[in-house]
């Protein structure tokens, strides 16, 4: 599956699928609170929000299915009318294309309104902890298949960070293959996946 936002072949993530706002199955469930979990922990003293935004993040948040939903549906809310006007984006230099809704923009920190994306951190904050949350989940469910050797694919291109061109495309037995993100890993957003050696598993 090629995903847009990523910009590369990435599986066992349904980011641009249309919404579901009510998480039904018990197993979705878990993996949304995990999602919002780390979301949390990665906005928490963030010094681009401040506590009464990091409160109307996760209150605007705490519905939302982040396995079926797309990043940008999930984003809406924070696009909605009452937005900021024109002047107000001049002041701030924020990219005057952007929709950015009035309440959200208000509770931000100065330093948080001066991002000419204003919503491109939350954005990655909401991917990286998605995909991170699905890795963990695909790793065990390899384990419990009885996998044995997986490979870490990235994406080979420069948004890959330095670090993961000495993992990539080698082979890992499961139980030495590091955890996804790498811990040494310098990118925006994390954009590999595993991937077991079928040849090796059969």
């Amino acid at each position: 599956m090629w995903t847009p936002a990523l910009g590369c072949k990435v599986e066992k993530m349904n980011l641009f699928v249309k919404p579901s706002i009510h998480v039904k199955d018990s197993h979705e469930k878990q993996k949304n609170k995990e999602i919002l979990e780390m979301i949390k922990s990665k906005i928490e003293n963030n010094d681009n929000y401040t506590e009464n935004c990091i409160k109307y993040i996760l209150k605007n948040l705490s519905k939302v299915n982040f396995i079926t939903s797309s990043v940008q549906i999930v984003l809406k809310q924070f696009r909605e009318e009452p937005c900021i006007e024109l002047e107000e984006k001049k002041q701030y230099k924020i990219n005057t294309r952007q929709k950015v809704n009035k309440v959200f923009f208000d509770l931000l920190t100065d330093k948080g309104k001066h991002q000419e994306y204003t919503l491109l951190e939350l954005e990655n904050i909401i991917l990286s902890s998605t995909h991170k949350i699905n890795n963990e989940y695909e790793l065990r469910n390899l384990k419990k298949l009885g996998i044995k050797y997986v490979t870490i694919e990235c994406c080979n291109d420069d948004r890959d960070c330095p670090a993961v061109k000495k993992y990539c495309n080698k082979e890992f037995k499961m139980n030495q293959v590091p955890e996804l993100p790498l811990p040494e890993c310098t990118a925006d957003l994390c954009r590999c996946i595993y991937s077991p050696i079928i040849s090796k598993n059969i």
